[in-house]
């Protein structure tokens, strides 16, 4: 049979070993935590605290999930944070989907980026397409980059350098990189 017991207060110089579920009403306070967000039912830690956190722990080839929900089945983890200790990589995920994948050597988008802008500082190693402004189909033998005016007026590329730069357009190939 279940055991129940009924308590208030702290309970110091010690621990409390649950082995098995336990069930909680109200909410769960962690190295007296103050529960500063009446939504919230896990706090841990205290202001006067200098560090403090949450870990989860699996093993080598184990996954760790924060699961977002809003309701059954699937809908019970709709949204996610994901770490994965056999490629060790996080993923995050949105309406079911892995939206950004982080890994050892950074991060990869997938899907769209949606208003505002995308600022790379350093290099962008891109594959496959890039579209910029474009809905139409590009020729198969040159459509790494596409620019379109999708139906608004003029496309174009302009290169900015500074007042005693020059810009330019080099084409090249593997023996070559400056073939004209």
């Amino acid at each position: 049979g279940a055991t129940t017991i009924t308590a208030s207060g702290e309970i110091e110089g010690g621990s409390l070993d649950i082995n098995g579920g336990a069930n909680i009403s109200g909410s769960l306070l962690v190295a007296r935590a103050t529960d500063y967000y009446s939504g919230c039912q896990i706090g841990v830690g205290d202001t006067g605290d200098s560090q403090n956190g949450l870990s989860i722990t699996t093993s080598t080839t184990g996954n760790a999930y924060l699961l977002f929900g809003d309701g059954t089945g699937a809908s019970s983890y709709i949204g996610q944070i994901r770490y994965a200790h056999d490629g060790d990589f996080m993923d995050l995920q949105t309406g079911g989907a892995v939206r950004l994948k982080l890994n050892a050597t950074g991060a990869t988008v997938t899907g769209e980026l949606e208003a505002g802008s995308l600022d790379i500082n350093g290099n962008a190693d891109i594959s496959g397409t890039l579209k910029i402004n474009s809905v139409y189909t590009a020729n198969t033998d040159a459509n790494d980059l596409q620019i379109g005016s999708i139906n608004t007026g003029n496309g174009g590329l302009s290169i900015l350098t500074g007042n005693t730069n020059t810009g330019g357009i080099f084409f090249g190939d593997d023996d070559n990189n400056d073939a004209g």
